[in-house]
């Protein structure tokens, strides 16, 4: 994108925004901080935030491929790692003082499989950022080769835990990467739960395919979200799509870091964006959300001042397209918006479903939660026009599966398809 499109396109969603921004580092969830509504652009277009016409810093560079060595240096493509994990070890070897970029070989037929990283390594002044081999800064989906694929095949975790309570910038970016058949999520970005100064922030995940999460793809425990955060701010998630995340049955703790199976039934609970903990000022802009059993977006626990915005959603969500949860003695969320996103195309089972619902239940909240002047901001653009009433539940046979949403009496919302026959 041209930087001065790029100008434009900030203005239109601040109305007010007169200075050139670069979308890195989160930095356009920081000049956004004043501002109201957006330009209801459509969302997940695929085209890249522009690069500084600047002379660029000195960068340090690792590659990854399917068919790399943990043995190798990584520092070539010839050289190149086969995991996350080996490139985090060159990381804490090699301690490079400049921005660093991961790239990451697309082969069409061989996905990254089974890998998980509980990620420490980051920087408050560099950037760390993972990319395709061939991405240019500036360039769209239709000038590299393809996102590489990580495929959980069937983990029960995230693909990408990061854990830092620092209190500063991490400075973490992803560049067209899909994630799939992971249960927990994609991406968790995790701050202190207890300590508010124990933040992490300043993350960036842009045009990333998002596909197959939940544990309806994987058998496993609860899913909770293709980004999951807790006391992360600043963030900016900008470009992505989320489809087909989907949880059956699920725990209900609400613990991401409990594996242990519940076969109770929860309902579907697994997100598109799931901001927590305090989790602010976070930019979700121009995503395409679809197929999503839970919420799309969901926050909690006093995670204030997000903005959602000009984003799309296709049969996604129970309870709203946004909602506010807190659990014993947490808080709630305030001064949210969620602004000019079209179409919000039904809930997940076709149905109409609000724009906000606060889902409190008996949780009381905490006895020093402050009070601020408004939950969610939803009257500015929205159009949710385009649903009609519930379609009624219906019983599948022994031989059929449910298409669409499956309730915990045993009947879908949906239509009944039989069990080798795959769904519409």
């Amino acid at each position: 994108m041209d930087p001065r499109r790029f100008d434009r396109f900030a203005k239109a969603l601040s109305g007010r925004l007169t200075r050139r921004t670069a979308l890195t580092g989160g930095g356009l969830a920081a000049a956004l901080l004043g501002a109201r509504g957006s330009a209801g652009a459509p969302a997940a277009q695929d085209a890249s935030p522009a690069a500084s016409a600047a002379s660029q810093p000195e960068v340090f560079t690792l590659y990854m491929s399917p068919y790399g060595s943990d043995s190798a240096s990584g520092l070539t493509m010839r050289e190149a790692v086969p995991t996350l994990n080996e490139v985090q070890k060159r990381l804490e070897k090699h301690k490079p003082d400049m921005d660093v970029e991961v790239r990451i070989l697309h082969v069409c037929d061989k996905p990254y499989m089974g890998q998980t990283v509980e990620w420490t390594h980051t920087s408050p002044t560099h950037t760390i950022s993972f990319m395709p081999s061939d991405y240019q800064h500036g360039a769209g989906i239709y000038e590299i080769s393809g996102r590489p694929v990580f495929d959980g095949d069937g983990s029960p975790d995230y693909l990408f835990w990061l854990e830092s309570k620092s209190g500063e910038k991490t400075n973490i970016a992803f560049y067209y990467l899909q994630m799939q058949h992971y249960t927990k999520g994609g991406i968790a970005l995790v701050g202190s739960r207890e300590d508010s100064e124990g933040w992490n922030g300043y993350n960036t995940v842009y045009g990333c395919y998002f596909y197959l999460l939940g544990n309806k793809h994987t058998g496993k425990t609860n899913g909770y979200g293709g980004i999951h955060t807790w006391n992360s701010k600043y963030n900016t998630i900008e470009n992505n799509h989320f489809v087909a995340l989907e949880g059956i049955g699920n725990n209900c703790d609400d613990n991401p870091e409990n594996d242990t199976p519940d076969p109770t039934p929860c309902g579907p609970h697994i997100h598109g964006v799931y901001l927590a903990h305090r989790s602010d000022y976070n930019l979700v802009t121009n995503n395409r959300f679809r197929v999503i059993s839970g919420d799309p977006i969901r926050v909690r626990n006093y995670s204030n001042y997000n903005r959602i915005l000009a984003n799309t959603f296709e049969q996604t969500g129970v309870d709203a397209f946004i909602s506010d949860w807190h659990g014993d003695c947490e808080c709630r969320s305030w001064e949210n918006e969620f602004c000019d996103n079209t179409p919000l195309a039904c809930g997940y089972a076709g149905e109409t479903i609000p724009l906000f619902e606060s889902l409190e239940g008996d949780n009381p909240e905490g006895p020093d939660c402050p009070a601020l002047s408004r939950r969610v901001w939803t009257n500015c653009g929205n159009d949710s026009s385009l649903c009609g009433p519930t379609p009624a539940p219906i019983r599948c046979q022994p031989d059929q599966k449910c298409c669409g949403s499956e309730q915990n009496d045993g009947t879908c919302i949906g239509q009944c398809v039989r069990d080798d026959r795959p769904c519409p």
